[in-house]
C-alpha cells in the first residue's frame, strides 16, 4: 500500500517529537524558521523541559523571548490539538531529512567502509 495515510502511520513510528532533542543545531534552527509558530507553540505545551530548552536555544534571542511569553500566556489546549501540531513539525522533519536538511547527531557522523 503506498497511500500517504499508511506512508504516515510508518513515519509516525520512525521519529518521536521528543527525538528532535537529538537534532544537530542547524537542523533545529532550519525547523524552527519553517514551521509555523501556533504549531510551535503547541508542541512545545506539551514536551520535556529539555526539548523545549533546546528549541529555545537555537532561535534569535527575539524569538525566543517572544516564544517564552506566548507559551506563559497561553490557555490551555486540547491533547488532539498539542498532538496534530507535533505531527505537522514531524512531517516538515521528514521533509526536510528526505531533502538532507535536516540531521540528528547519529545521522551526522561519517561512515567508512
Amino acid at each position: 500500500d503506498k497511500s500517504p495515510e499508511a506512508f504516515g502511520k510508518i513515519t509516525e513510528y520512525l521519529l518521536s517529537f521528543e527525538d528532535l532533542a537529538s537534532a544537530t543545531p542547524r537542523s533545529m534552527q532550519r525547523l524552527v524558521r519553517e514551521i509555523q509558530h501556533e504549531d510551535l507553540l503547541l508542541a512545545l505545551r506539551h514536551t520535556s523541559n529539555d526539548l523545549k530548552a533546546y528549541f529555545i536555544r537555537n532561535m534569535s534571542e527575539r524569538k525566543a523571548r517572544t516564544v517564552i511569553q506566548d507559551l506563559h500566556t497561553m490557555p490551555k489546549r486540547p491533547l488532539a490539538e498539542i498532538e496534530a501540531a507535533q505531527d505537522r513539525i514531524l512531517q516538515r522533519v521528514d521533509e526536510l531529512r528526505t531533502s538532507g536538511l535536516f540531521q540528528l547527531h547519529d545521522e551526522s557522523d561519517s561512515w567508512v567502509p
